[in-house]
């Protein structure tokens, strides 16, 4: 632990001890839980108006506890933290952080959630008996309406989740007899309601049901026309599931493909992305670059390309998805990856500029983070300059036995089953923004001959999976959408 902790933990430690023994301490650990979510969402200003707000509140132990909490950031950020950029005497952070400039306003939220995670973890050990309040057990306040187990009955946990979600029609699995064609759907491993009328109690005893309002499910089913997160639909919604969930559906499908992962990649076989959205973020991003004195420059994809196909995924093949812009891409750490690969293995030790080591940084094997160091580029995810075209794919592999067998390796041969494998790919002629930063001086000189090997890396070895069998290859875009 550094010493700037150990200050932060001695002074929220000795904060926690002084609020203890109020009748507000109930209020206050409430207070600590909620607060570092209101300063990410409203940011350090509004959450401390509101602090100050609830401190005038007709509720006295929630009006004693937030005065508390306010003494306590104004406390360490204005005089406990050393040398604060926000040294000022008596109650006025609030002054202090709406009246300073925008880099001490950026410290100050930082700080202040450093700060309340130590408040937090102390709150959360001495204030533990603040829940019980009135005498009531806390074991059996939290044991209302559950059975002799502990859990719920299945009649109550229906009636809470009708009070609860959204008003409309919900969705839930229908039984192997009457199950819809498309399936159920599921969130996060979860199994989305359906609108299948009447609810069998096998749907939801002892399951995982999370309600969905029909309009979600129905645009789910109907990516194709609707705008949205089209990442997100990939990754979370797949509802090519049996209605048994054993599996993915598997119908009659022509060639022995998986009818449920060749249905779900066709989904995604069309145009990806909003237009609107991409442009702002294109241009954003290259000013910002621009500023940086980074080189950049649009790429367009040879002939397909495919990035994330580890990913766990219900149909076995994941994908590589910006998580805002909802649109394939690739991550930075894997263009430096590819880029070094180059430099090592198909370029003369003679023709690099500087040391490999100080290129692209070490991280010795078992030596700790101490004999790590960073390298003189910053690679930046490629990304999407415009709306992206995709199209499903498909492998087959011939000697599955061969590949997966353990012990006794049988021969491959061609008398084993081919085994049609549905993907999704970026179509060719797709165009990429790759971008590199220098880090340091003598990056900045060198900036020409690293963006030309970036340039050479992706047009002879290829970015991302199944490199070795002609994917991934881009070269410079013939426009001028730099």
């Amino acid at each position: 632990m550094s010493d700037l902790e150990r200050l932060r933990a001695r002074a929220a430690h000795q904060a926690v001890m002084g609020v203890r023994a109020m009748t507000s301490a109930r209020a206050y650990r409430q207070r600590i839980r909620s607060l570092p979510a209101e300063i990410v969402i409203n940011g350090l200003g509004q959450a401390l108006a509101m602090l100050v707000r609830d401190g005038a509140s007709d509720r006295q132990d929630d009006a004693a506890a937030a005065r508390a909490l306010m003494t306590h950031l104004n406390v360490w950020l204005c005089t406990g933290f050393p040398d604060s950029p926000l040294a000022v005497t008596g109650d006025r952070l609030v002054h202090a952080v709406t009246t300073c400039d925008d880099a001490t306003y950026v410290w100050a939220g930082v700080e202040a959630q450093a700060y309340l995670r130590w408040l937090k973890k102390f709150a959360e050990a001495y204030l533990a008996d603040a829940d019980a309040d009135d005498g009531e057990d806390v074991s059996k306040k939290k044991s209302k309406g559950r059975g002799r187990d502990g859990r719920r009955p299945p009649d109550r946990v229906r009636e809470e989740a009708a009070s609860t979600r959204q008003p409309g029609p919900l969705h839930i699995p229908r039984t192997s007899a009457s199950a819809p064609a498309g399936g159920a759907l599921i969130m996060h491993g979860r199994r989305l309601l359906s609108d299948a009328g009447s609810v069998p109690s096998a749907a939801v005893d002892g399951q995982s049901v999370m309600p969905l309002p029909a309009a979600i499910a129905r645009d789910v089913r109907q990516s194709g026309n609707s705008r949205g997160n089209d990442g997100l639909r990939f990754d979370r919604f797949c509802d090519t599931w049996k209605p048994d969930w054993t599996g993915l559906r598997e119908p009659d499908a022509p060639r022995g493909i998986k009818a449920g992962a060749a249905d779900w990649a066709a989904r995604f076989d069309r145009i990806l992305g909003d237009a609107a959205l991409l442009e702002e973020a294109d241009d954003r991003r290259r000013r910002w670059l621009d500023a940086c004195q980074a080189r950049h420059r649009r790429f367009v994809t040879d002939w397909r390309f495919v990035s994330g196909l580890g990913r766990d995924h219900p149909v076995e093949n994941g994908f590589a998805w910006h998580h805002t812009l909802g649109v394939p891409y690739l991550p930075g750490s894997s263009v430096k990856g590819m880029v070094k690969s180059w430099c090592r293995d198909w370029l003369p030790g003679e023709d690099l500029p500087m040391p490999i080591e100080t290129i692209f940084g070490t991280a010795p094997e078992g030596a700790g983070d101490e004999a790590a160091s960073v390298g003189a580029f910053i690679f930046l995810d490629a990304i999407p300059a415009d709306r992206i075209r995709c199209q499903a794919d498909v492998m087959t592999p011939h000697y599955q036995p061969y590949y997966q067998s353990a012990g006794q390796v049988p021969a491959p041969g061609d008398w084993f089953s081919p085994n049609p494998i549905s993907f999704l790919t970026v179509a060719p002629g797709q165009a990429f923004r790759f971008a590199i930063m220098p880090r340091t001086d003598q990056a900045m000189d060198k900036m020409d001959w690293m963006f030309q090997a970036l340039a050479d890396a992706l047009e002879w070895i290829g970015a991302g999976a199944k490199t070795a069998t002609g994917y991934g290859r881009f070269v410079p875009a013939s426009d001028t959408g730099d």
